[in-house]
């Protein structure tokens, strides 16, 4: 065992370190988990778990899906309908397991060596894409020299901004990749699995705009026909690396417009599993004894963003202002019917490895008019002020910001609510309004780790960061924190990160959401996270 095995067991056995949070560093990291197997509950392995004389093989799995915002394709995807579509058929080099442990998939292991500057993944051997050709090291540089390549325009920049550059992944021999990190990283291979979704594996010679003529992947299920707006239609992949798997015979993805039609098509028996339940309009599925649901602390967040460079947000105490109006407990409990936690604007949710000190030190934000009206008088605003709440027509994201514009009034801040279809809100090129409104609301999915959630929306210059803030201090302590191995000194690093957030407050971050799925009865061998990605080699239908 290394330097750093021996760290975590130390922090382990001083208390500062939960067996759960030691098992994921060390997965992390890629140590052999033969070392740290008795820790591990029986719950938390890769598998289903399930006796093998109780599963069934055969059927077709039907999952339901919002509609892609554009033509499925990993290379440039930005919303859950693509990846719905996608994932199926494509992997990557690891992939996120219930508990947020990694488990190989392309790669067999990794490693940091020297340092978290440089990762080495081993490519596991005897791979075949469904056309039948072999998956070789080639097919991984290729991947993501793709995604780097600011010619291609991949929405990938967002992920690895600052962290891995274009021209700096290296076949090392034909079974080893090296990844050559602009700064040390601790959590990089997060930034390559399920977790990263524009990640997944294709082929070299992939063509950008060809996925959904179907046949391209190495996964269990092989895309055969995509009807743009309706569904997506696969059948087993037959030589599946994953010996005897799929169980299912074929799977069928279907699209669906909106919540509400998604919830009746549940309730009708016509799809089996929903994979993202809205806290909000989907009560009807949660007391249904037709459907299991599944529920799992997570890290999916809604960002109110209020733009730094233009008024009146360009005062931080109108910013803090507007966070002070929040009444986060009462949003919890009638929004989520306390399915959520609440959150404190900064980015160390609770199920991260390294937020406890974040969340026990930092003072939470609470609901205070009288300091509201005094921040906004002392920046000039004594009379109030009138603004316009940009957001997307998804999950429970129009009732939170009902209860925003009510929030806000009794401070003198009145709030005009601009609602929009979801693929009008994200657009794209050139028009996308959730980049450039002053005052916006969007939905965040759960990363790996908090520094894989802060790369795209809060550095200097960061491809997703429409709050257009920049702090050089916060971006130095974040370079530190990426580089750190010592877990408290990790935990202090998160806690000043913390405070910068929660002192400027580019974004308001009210609540952390615990997100459910739910299936049908006859779904079996589900895992129940992450909540944004299905993994369906497993899944078999009694």
């Amino acid at each position: 065992m290394d330097d750093y095995a021996l760290h975590l067991f130390d922090e382990l056995r001083a208390g500062r370190l939960s067996r759960r949070a030691l098992l994921r560093r060390a997965s992390v990291a890629g140590l052999s988990m033969a070392g740290f197997g008795f820790l591990r509950a029986p719950a938390a392995s890769a598998g289903t778990g399930a006796d093998p004389a109780q599963i069934k093989r055969g059927g077709t799995i039907r999952l339901a899906s919002q509609i892609p915002s554009a033509d499925p394709q990993p290379v440039t995807a930005s919303n859950a309908g693509e990846v719905f579509t996608y994932q199926p058929s494509l992997e990557y080099l690891c992939y996120p397991r219930a508990d947020w442990t990694l488990d190989p998939r392309l790669a067999t292991s990794w490693n940091a060596a020297p340092d978290p500057k440089t990762w080495n993944f081993t490519i596991r051997q005897g791979v075949h894409w469904h056309d039948g050709t072999p998956f070789t090291a080639d097919d991984v540089v290729a991947t993501f020299e793709r995604l780097l390549n600011p010619k291609v325009g991949s929405s990938a920049g967002s992920i690895y901004h600052g962290v891995l550059s274009y021209g700096n992944v290296e076949k090392v021999s034909d079974t080893e990749v090296r990844f050559h990190l602009d700064t040390p990283f601790v959590d990089f291979p997060y930034l390559v699995s399920g977790f990263a979704y524009q990640s997944a594996i294709l082929p070299k010679n992939y063509e950008m705009g060809t996925f959904t003529k179907g046949g391209i992947g190495t996964g269990p299920f092989v895309l055969k026909e995509y009807v743009p707006q309706q569904s997506a239609s696969y059948v087993a992949n037959p030589h599946y690396w994953k010996s005897g798997l799929p169980y299912a015979d074929g799977l069928k993805v279907t699209y669906f417009g909106n919540e509400a039609s998604t919830v009746l098509a549940m309730q009708a028996g016509a799809v089996d599993i929903y994979p993202v339940v809205p806290l909000k309009g989907a009560e009807a599925l949660l007391n249904n004894p037709k459907l299991t649901i599944l529920e799992h602390p997570s890290a999916d967040y809604r960002s109110l963003h209020m733009r730094v460079d233009m008024a009146p947000f360009n005062d931080k105490r109108v910013r803090q202002a507007v966070a002070l109006c929040l009444d986060r407990e009462a949003i919890v409990k009638s929004i989520f019917n306390g399915a959520a936690i609440i959150a404190n604007d900064h980015s160390f949710a609770p199920v991260y490895v390294d937020s406890e000190l974040a969340n026990k030190e930092l003072p939470q934000r609470q609901q205070d008019y009288a300091k509201a009206k005094a921040l906004l008088a002392a920046a000039g605003h004594a009379g109030g002020i009138k603004v316009t709440l940009t957001t997307e027509d998804l999950l429970e994201m129009p009732q939170y910001a009902v209860a925003i514009k009510a929030y806000c009034q009794p401070a003198g801040i009145d709030v005009s609510l601009n609602i929009m279809p979801t693929a009008q809100y994200y657009g794209a090129g050139a028009n996308q309004p959730w980049l450039v409104v002053p005052f916006g609301m969007t939905d965040w999915a759960a990363r790996g780790a908090a520094s894989q959630a802060i790369i795209p929306e809060f550095p200097c210059h960061s491809a997703w960061d429409s709050a257009h803030w920049c702090d050089p201090d916060f971006d130095k302590l974040f370079t530190e924190y990426n580089g750190e191995l010592d877990h408290q000194k990790r935990q202090q690093l998160a806690l000043a990160l913390a405070r910068i957030q929660n002192e400027e407050v580019p974004v308001a971050i009210g609540y952390w959401i615990k997100a459910r799925r739910a299936t049908s009865k006859r779904v079996q061998g589900l895992a129940a996270a992450p909540d944004n990605f299905v993994d369906l080699g497993e899944v078999w239908l009694g």
